[in-house]
């Protein structure tokens, strides 16, 4: 899915959930390069689809506290495009393009979204909760 630049997508997971963690995957980029290419993107959650909290993972706000399992060794700056490979990334849900996002809370809805300015959509493959 491509998110557009100033625009974002909820995921409604359906029900409250207990996420320990949430897992942000990014599209594989070049296709067969086994890395990606890390798009701006900011995550929040919800309970009810009204207030969401501050970003629980955003890159390109040179915040090293909401980076997820990415290594410091890829900011600061974080840089739009930053290479990643796989063998830095979590592999579940059948790919290993994923960013662990530690939470520890019960949310109903994710909230993705590509901050404006920023150079192009951002590119999600899909996320997953993990207990």
């Amino acid at each position: 899915m491509s998110i557009p630049c100033g625009s974002g997508v909820v995921v409604d997971l359906g029900a409250p959930t207990v996420i320990g963690s949430l897992v942000y995957y990014e599209r594989e980029y070049p296709l067969g390069s086994s890395e990606i290419m890390m798009d701006w993107v900011i995550v929040q959650l919800s309970p009810d689809n009204i207030s969401y909290g501050p970003a629980v993972f955003y890159w390109g706000d040179s915040d090293p506290s909401n980076n997820g399992s990415i290594l410091p060794t890829h900011f600061p700056p974080e840089n739009y495009n930053e290479v990643i490979p796989f063998s830095e990334l979590y592999p579940g849900a059948g790919m290993s393009t994923g960013v662990v996002i530690n939470v520890g809370g019960t949310y109903r809805y994710v909230l993705i979204s590509a901050p404006s300015p920023c150079y192009e959509p951002a590119e999600v493959d899909a996320i997953q909760v993990l207990p």
